[in-house]
């Protein structure tokens, strides 16, 4: 083998070693993309995972309107220093909205007993 290397002509061997330095550097230059392409996706990925939508109070649960007071700001990156944000002691499962943890502690109740109050203590205002 190595006679045969010797055997062939300049400009052949200059070739080949031009090829194999050529193939590995494009072997390189794709794997220095495939890096900074990683680098990029961790670095977008952690800023994506600092919107605090997930842990507010404002949030509702639904696709439709994701919160009550920004509701075109929530879940994006402009939401990440939302001046409304209000951070829930512990994030919300998906499935449960403060919403719902009201009307278990009774506070809808409530709020339907003075809206019925009022409007009796109203329309008897205006009998008299």
């Amino acid at each position: 083998m190595l006679h045969s290397f010797f055997s062939q002509p300049l400009l052949v061997i200059l070739l080949q070693v031009l090829l194999i330095f050529c193939a590995w550097g494009g072997i390189a230059i794709l794997v220095g993309y495939a890096a900074q392409a990683l680098l990029q996706g961790v670095a977008h990925l952690q800023r994506l995972h600092s919107i605090p939508c997930n842990r507010c109070v404002y949030r509702t649960g639904h696709y439709q309107l994701p919160c009550t007071v920004r509701p075109i700001e929530a879940f994006t990156e402009q939401a990440i220093n939302c001046p409304d944000c209000l951070l829930a002691s512990r994030p919300m499962p998906r499935n449960r909205t403060a919403t719902s943890s009201w009307i278990k502690a009774g506070a809808i109740p409530v709020v339907n007993l003075l809206f019925v109050t009022l409007e009796r203590f109203l329309l008897a205002g205006l009998e008299n």
